[in-house]
């Protein structure tokens, strides 16, 4: 029934102009094979990016997600895929992608890119009870550190995966999360208990992120393992756990 989930689209697509436009179009192709990546070709573009002019200039592919123009790759990284080796692709399955994807992915796992977040919905859960509330709808550990990043699945009341979801500790008892689209949101405020605190919605705002194994993010953390390391090597005794240790331990 996800199909007939009205909560599942934005809010520029829910205008009576874009449902009558997209309705007509799809009339028209209710017998074609259409691709899954095929675009929309009206109404374009929706929603752009202030990185979209810059994005431009660097050779962007754009497909479209919740209305908004996301770059798939850029051509100016050409020349980051002239050596790659990759498997053969048919006329069909080579459709709205390159090889430049790959080679961007891979500079990113052992590098560093730039990717422009702006259009991911940013949520924020916040007061007494929000940990407890978010540990029960969601998969991973969010008992960490304030500043802790966790990646995990929004799950359904049978335990079956809604979403996949970015969860930031900002303090003991505030979280912003990055969600996919407003059935995220309208899971979260259905499922908020009585006397919970309730998921605030944060409108888009402009918004990049540093990733890949060179991030200054992941510098940081290798550089503070190796520091701890360091420092158990040189101060624990033998089957006694060093205050280090203690520490590491994810808070409650």
């Amino acid at each position: 029934m996800h199909e007939c989930d009205l909560t599942r689209f934005e809010e520029a697509q829910r205008s009576p102009a874009y449902i009558r436009e997209r309705g007509a179009q799809q009339f028209v192709e209710v017998y074609d094979v259409v691709h899954p990546l095929q675009p929309i070709d009206r109404p374009r573009p929706l929603r752009v990016s202030p990185f979209h002019a810059r994005q431009r200039e660097l050779g962007a592919y754009f497909l479209e997600g919740g209305g908004w123009e996301r770059p798939h790759w850029y051509e100016a990284n050409a020349g980051l895929a002239e050596d790659l080796r990759l498997p053969a692709r048919d006329a069909w399955s080579a459709r709205h992608w390159s090889p430049v994807a790959a080679a961007e992915a891979l500079a990113t796992r052992e590098r560093v890119a730039l990717y422009d977040m702006t259009p991911l919905r940013r949520l924020e859960v916040t007061g007494p009870g929000a940990l407890d509330f978010l540990d029960r709808m969601t998969t991973n550990n969010l008992r960490r550190k304030p500043g802790a990043v966790t990646y995990t699945l929004l799950l359904d009341e049978t335990g079956g995966i809604r979403s996949d979801l970015t969860v930031a500790r900002l303090a003991a008892d505030r979280f912003q999360i990055g969600a996919n689209s407003p059935a995220d949101l309208d899971h979260l405020l259905r499922h908020a208990p009585a006397g919970c605190p309730r998921p605030g919605h944060h409108r888009s705002a402009p918004a990049a992120s540093a990733s890949g194994a060179r991030s200054p993010a992941t510098s940081s953390s290798r550089s503070r393992r190796t520091t701890s390391r360091t420092r158990r090597s040189a101060t624990s005794a033998p089957g006694r756990p060093t205050s280090a240790t203690s520490r590491s331990r994810p808070c409650a």
